[in-house]
């Protein structure tokens, strides 16, 4: 039996699970998805880089020269160009909402969904790196993707899993998971910046790696300049045709009502205990309390620094400095969303240290990882669009909401929350088209219903229990047949000639 055949049947049963899960749950629109898909259509349907005709659904732009912009980096819209062009030559605009949300959702399988998948298989390929079985290395890949944010941001068009993507390849182009590759680390790190601005702190972080791990310093410092200098030029490029300067953000534009007078930038504080609170342990935000497992994978960095010192401070360095940098931006919460989004990237690089730690705390394990899976999955759900006046989004509003269809009574949240984000699955109700709930249609209408949904609702309806449970029951029976697969054919090629012997006198 060929050795490389358990792996091949990992990732390929990886990819299939995780983008099968992403594509059964769509979160629906929202500002910062309208304005990058906004862009998007602009390109494609009118060659403009202004999105005058379409910013009527959302507050998430930036104004100069007479014309308004998408306040995002562009590169998810350049991104979602691919799946949206042959959508358009085929079947023309988007005629109502409903087709807009059509549209929406399957360009945010192709771009978030897809990335999301690939995610998972590089932990994988991470895992089996460093002598993980397929077995093992699969069930943390699973673990990661679907029991992290990773699961709720994978389901719509936002620029941070593309982005923590293109951070984990980085990465592992130069750790050795990957052939070592300086040019594709460069270009990797080019790619998340062209995603998502925060990433600039990963261009120095993976530098300090390669240096520290290389032999022939110069030639590859240079090799990763040159492949992270094209997104740099696209990015200059777009900055300069819409401002008039290649190092002119969107940031001094951008809608005033996200500015802070007493900011740096209008964004800017010093880092915040609060908000680091927030990003980590508290309820409100806090990966570890959405994602607990994640705490031992801090745990299993201790035991990597041992081994590979190296790699283990570029990936403490390179999450220190996202959350820290998080805590300093005046919304560190990114208002209607779960967890910490913007230091999303820092959280598939933190799950190598998972690696670490296999075969030991196993019950602390089972149980953390129980409920790292649970939690996200009832927010990808019910909604990864959590409205901020939720304290306690998880307990307060997104398990009430999955078990009873109603959030739970809460004296800190506003009456007509409660009233308006009911359901049991699939609460966001903003089409497409609007800036905010029943502008455009009114609630009951399918544009409202169908703003978001799971492909169970096909089947029970909008907003049902019921529709969840096809979900589970293929992903089940998908994931348990296939680590079924992985320990047979794995005994089968690491069994050793003795070993058969033994087995055959004993049979």
């Amino acid at each position: 039996m060929n050795a490389a055949q358990p792996d091949r049947i990992a990732t390929g049963s990886l990819f299939a699970v995780l983008l099968f899960s992403f594509a059964y749950f769509y979160g629906g629109s929202g500002f910062n998805q309208n304005a990058t898909f906004d862009l998007t259509r602009a390109i494609v349907e009118h060659r403009e880089l202004h999105i005058d005709r379409y910013a009527a659904n959302t507050a998430d732009i930036s104004r100069y020269g007479g014309h308004i912009y998408s306040n995002k980096v562009p590169g998810l819209s350049f991104l979602a160009v691919i799946p949206y062009a042959p959508l358009y030559a085929l079947r023309g605009a988007p005629e109502n909402a409903l087709e807009l949300n059509l549209y929406l959702y399957v360009t945010s399988i192709v771009t978030a969904g897809i990335s999301g998948a690939l995610i998972g298989v590089l932990l994988y390929k991470a895992a089996r790196h460093r002598g993980l079985s397929p077995d093992a290395a699969y069930a943390i890949a699973l673990v990661v993707a679907l029991g992290t944010p990773i699961f709720a941001y994978s389901t719509m068009l936002f620029p941070h899993v593309p982005a923590s993507l293109f951070a984990l390849l980085a990465f592992l182009a130069l750790d050795g998971t990957l052939r070592r590759n300086a040019l594709l680390a460069g270009a990797a790190v080019g790619a998340a910046v062209l995603m998502h601005y925060l990433c600039a702190l990963l261009v120095f972080v993976m530098l300090g790696f390669l240096l520290a791990t290389s032999r022939a310093r110069i030639r590859e410092t240079l090799r990763y300049i040159a492949g992270g200098m094209p997104f740099a030029a696209v990015l200059g490029w777009y900055q300069y045709a819409v401002f008039g300067s290649p190092f002119q953000t969107t940031i001094p534009t951008v809608n005033p009502g996200f500015l802070s007078e007493d900011a740096w930038f209008g964004i800017f504080y010093l880092p915040r205990a609060e908000a680091l609170w927030g990003l980590t342990f508290s309820p409100y935000r806090g990966l570890f309390y959405l994602a607990p497992v994640m705490l031992l994978a801090v745990i299993g960095l201790v035991a990597m620094f041992r081994k590979e010192r190296a790699a283990a401070m570029t990936i403490v360095a390179g999450a220190l400095l996202f959350f820290i940098i998080n805590s300093a931006f005046n919304g560190w919460h990114g208002s209607y969303t779960i967890g910490p989004r913007y230091s999303l990237p820092a959280v598939p690089l933190l799950a190598i240290g998972l690696v670490y730690i296999h075969g030991r705390f196993r019950l602390v394990y089972a149980v953390l990882a129980a409920i790292s899976l649970f939690f996200n999955f009832a927010v990808t759900a019910v909604d990864p669009q959590v409205p901020d006046k939720f304290h306690d989004p998880v307990t307060k509003y997104v398990i009430p909401a999955l078990l009873t269809g109603r959030a739970a009574n809460d004296p800190t949240v506003p009456p007509w929350l409660g009233e308006l984000y009911t359901g049991h699955t699939s609460t966001n109700r903003v089409a497409a088209d609007e800036l905010m709930p029943f502008q455009r249609h009114r609630p009951g209408s399918p544009e409202s219903e169908w703003a978001s949904f799971n492909l169970g609702e096909l089947l029970f309806g909008p907003g049902s229990f019921a529709s969840i449970l096809p979900y589970l029951a293929i992903v089940a029976a998908a994931v348990l047949t296939t680590r079924a697969s992985l320990r047979r054919r794995y005994r089968a090629t690491h069994t050793t000639p003795d070993t058969q012997t033994e087995r055959s006198r004993s049979a």
